[in-house]
């Protein structure tokens, strides 16, 4: 598989960013040509859930997605065909990733996916050395060692020109299968992933990470994020001790950046389950408002879209007559999506 990455060209992900405004945002709602309606957004969603579910029966629907016209279908395609580790998707997925008109970026993440998907064919891993042979299969279908990968997960167009750019790509691709391979195996009862996991936290560089030219490189700072936040969840075992974790870190939270946005999709990746506690802390702040900012009840307006339900609806209505008036216009817009019964949140490939 290593040949498949000569011609990647890396791509920087555009991330929105809000700093404390109360804006809502659904991955590309807001781009133009983007699946921005309800009912796209809905079959967003959908694919995403498939691989939260696990859900083997979507495995056409998800295949399908791979060529959508759009970016974010097949991202969330990939992501749930990560989760499913099925090797019947692989011809596909190399398909795709030796296929020209791939998206750059996306060609190393197929590799990725499929690479996890075949050396889980004997068997889901069980015990931390299966596990971390399996990471370590992750990063040679993608034709990189764990020090490439170091080197590389930082490089973006312009900013660091002594790297290969299809090197960057792969990186990211092979970071985000390896920590959402960490998260599963704890789900499974398997803690302490980063025990076998063939990247280091603290041998990555640091989310501030600087290249050649002196400027911060955000091709490195969001997987990084990314891949700290998820192996740390996975020595939390799946249930209240990671939703308990999750909402302490959002009621820190004093602006919407892209920290804030993967603690969100980590909390509404939680389901149902984390509504009572979610809900619990928001009358919490309502009572005190000190150490909390507009940003924070946003933030858990946010995971509540994403998680959806009679429960979640009518705790975000009842912001809706706040006395701040920012808080009340999130709440306002959020009820727009849960009144209509509609769960919406930035699927994004995390």
């Amino acid at each position: 598989m290593a040949n498949r990455i000569r011609n990647v060209a890396s791509v920087v992900t555009l991330c929105v960013v809000l700093s404390g405004a109360v804006q809502m945002v659904d991955g590309d709602a807001d781009t133009p040509g983007g699946p921005s309606s309800p009912k796209e957004v809905a079959k967003r969603v959908a694919l995403h859930d498939a691989g939260l579910k696990g859900d083997q029966e979507a495995l056409p629907q998800l295949l399908a997605a791979l060529r959508h016209e759009h970016h974010a279908f097949r991202r969330a395609a990939l992501f749930a065909l990560g989760r499913l580790e099925d090797p019947k998707a692989i011809p596909d997925l190399l398909a795709m990733a030796e296929d020209p008109k791939t998206v750059p970026e996306e060609r190393p993440y197929a590799l990725a996916v499929a690479a996890r998907s075949h050396a889980a064919a004997s068997g889901r891993a069980t015990n931390l050395a299966t596990l971390g042979r399996q990471m370590q299969a992750v990063l040679q279908g993608v034709g990189l060692t764990p020090q490439e990968v170091y080197d590389a997960v930082g490089v973006v167009r312009g900013l660091d020109e002594d790297h290969e750019l299809p090197a960057a790509a792969a990186a990211r691709a092979a970071l985000r299968q390896v920590a959402d391979m960490a998260l599963c195996a704890a789900d499974r009862g398997l803690l302490h992933a980063d025990q076998a996991a063939p990247l280091s936290v603290v041998q990555l560089p640091a989310y501030g990470w600087r290249g050649s030219s002196g400027n911060r490189t955000p091709g490195s700072y969001f997987p990084l994020l990314a891949y700290g936040l998820k192996m740390k969840l996975s020595d939390l075992p799946r249930g209240q001790a990671r939703i308990d974790y999750l909402v302490d870190s959002m009621s820190r939270t004093k602006v919407l950046d892209a920290p804030a946005d993967f603690l969100i999709q980590a909390l509404a990746n939680e389901g149902q389950a984390a509504v009572p506690t979610v809900i619990a802390r928001l009358e919490t702040m309502r009572k005190t408002r000190e150490g909390y900012t507009n940003a924070t009840f946003c933030g858990f307006f946010r995971a509540l879209m994403g998680i959806g339900g009679a429960e979640a609806t009518a705790a975000v209505k009842s912001f809706q007559n706040d006395p701040d008036g920012w808080v009340q216009a999130a709440a306002d817009q959020a009820c727009e999506r849960l009144g209509a019964g509609h769960r919406s949140y930035m699927v994004s490939d995390y």
